[in-house]
C-alpha cells in the first residue's frame, strides 16, 4: 500500500514531538555543554604543536602523533589511519576501472601507479599488514 501525504504529516508530527520531548531532556545540561565546548575552542585555537588536524575525526595531531599522510596531503590520526591491505584494496580498485584516476592517488602517470600498487602489493606479502603510520618526528 502506498504512503500518502497524510502519512507523511503523522510521520512528520511524531518526530517534532519527539524532538521537542529531546531538547527538553538537555536543556538541564546546555549551560555545562556550552562552557565545555568554548574551553574545547579556546584550547583548539592555541595549540602550539599542533601540525593539523585528522581529515577523518577533526583531532588535533601533534608533532610526535602517529598519523597518516595521504599523497594527496589529506592527514589522519592512528586510529583513522589506513591498513597497507586497505590502501592495496584502493589501486586494485582504481586499477579495475578502464580509465584509472591515477592522479587521486598522487601519481603523475598510469605507469608510476602501477608501479606504486605493484610496491604496495610487494609490502603486504612480505611484511604482512598493518596501519601505515609515521610522524612528522620520524619524517623530518
Amino acid at each position: 500500500m502506498p504512503y500518502t501525504r497524510s502519512d507523511w504529516d503523522a510521520a512528520k508530527a511524531a518526530l517534532n514531538a519527539i524532538e521537542e520531548k529531546r531538547k527538553a531532556l538537555l536543556k538541564p545540561t546546555d549551560a555545562d555543554y556550552e562552557t565545555a565546548l568554548n574551553k574545547l575552542d579556546e584550547i583548539e585555537e592555541d595549540l602550539p604543536d599542533a601540525i593539523g588536524r585528522c581529515e577523518g575525526c577533526d583531532t588535533p595531531i601533534f608533532e610526535s602523533d602517529p598519523h597518516y599522510k595521504y599523497r594527496d596531503d589529506v592527514t589522519v590520526c592512528s586510529e583513522c589511519a589506513p591498513t597497507l591491505s586497505s590502501i592495496l584494496a584502493d589501486y586494485q580498485q582504481a586499477l579495475s576501472l578502464r580509465n584509472p584516476d591515477y592522479e587521486s592517488f598522487g601519481c603523475s602517470s598510469l605507469e608510476e601507479f602501477k608501479r606504486e600498487a605493484e610496491a604496495c602489493r610487494r609490502d603486504l606479502e612480505e611484511n604482512g599488514d598493518r596501519k601505515l603510520l609515521t610522524s612528522y618526528v620520524e619524517a623530518g
